[in-house]
C-alpha cells in the first residue's frame, strides 16, 4: 500500500474532514435516528401499513395500499439484487 508524501492514504475521503474520530459513532447514531425519524413521519403521513393495506383489501375491497406496499417491497428487493 503507498501513501503520500505528506503520509495521507490516497484513498482516503477528505469531503468531511474530521480532526476527531471519536465523535463519528455519535454523527452517525443521530444521523441514522433524524433520517429513520423521517421515514416514520413520512410513512404515517400516506398511511404506509401492512396490516391496514390487508385489512382494506378484505374489509373494503380496496388495494391501493396494499399495491403501494408491494411495490416499494419489489423496489427495494430490487436495489438489493442490484448489489
Amino acid at each position: 500500500m503507498s501513501a503520500r508524501a505528506g503520509g495521507q492514504d490516497p484513498r482516503a475521503c477528505h469531503n468531511l474532514p474530521m480532526q476527531d474520530v471519536s465523535q463519528l459513532p455519535v454523527l452517525v447514531t443521530g444521523l441514522a435516528f433524524l433520517l429513520a425519524t423521517a421515514f416514520g413521519a413520512i410513512g404515517a403521513r400516506v398511511d404506509f401499513c401492512t396490516m391496514g393495506a390487508i385489512s382494506d383489501v378484505v374489509d373494503f375491497g380496496d388495494a391501493r395500499r396494499l399495491r403501494m406496499w408491494a411495490s416499494a417491497v419489489a423496489d427495494s428487493t430490487h436495489g438489493m439484487m442490484r448489489r
